[in-house]
C-alpha cells in the first residue's frame, strides 16, 4: 500500500474515533443533567465536526473521479433492485 493510501486509511480510522468517542461522551452526559451541560454542548461539537472530516475523507479528489464515480454507478445497476415503475402506468 503507498504511504498516501496509508495516510488515508490513518484518518479515516481517526475520524471513526473521534466520532465514537464523542458519541460515547454524548450518550455519559445525557444521562448527568445540568451537571455535565457545557460538556455535552461541547461533545456535540465535536461529533459535528468528526462527522464533517469523516465525510471529507470519502469524497474524490477531482471532478474526473467525480465523473467516473457516476457513471459506475449508471453502468452497475445492483442485483435484485426493484423495478422502478414508468410514469406513464
Amino acid at each position: 500500500m503507498g504511504q498516501r493510501k496509508q495516510i488515508l486509511q490513518a484518518s479515516r480510522t481517526a475520524a471513526k474515533a473521534g466520532m465514537a468517542a464523542s458519541m460515547a461522551t454524548l450518550v455519559y452526559t445525557g444521562f448527568r443533567g445540568r451537571k455535565a451541560m457545557g460538556l455535552h454542548t461541547w461533545a456535540g461539537m465535536a461529533l459535528l465536526g468528526f462527522t464533517l472530516w469523516h465525510v471529507y475523507l470519502y469524497q474524490p479528489k477531482s471532478k474526473a473521479a467525480t465523473r467516473r464515480h457516476a457513471q459506475q454507478k449508471l453502468v452497475k445497476p445492483k442485483t435484485g433492485a426493484p423495478a422502478v415503475p414508468s410514469p406513464e402506468s
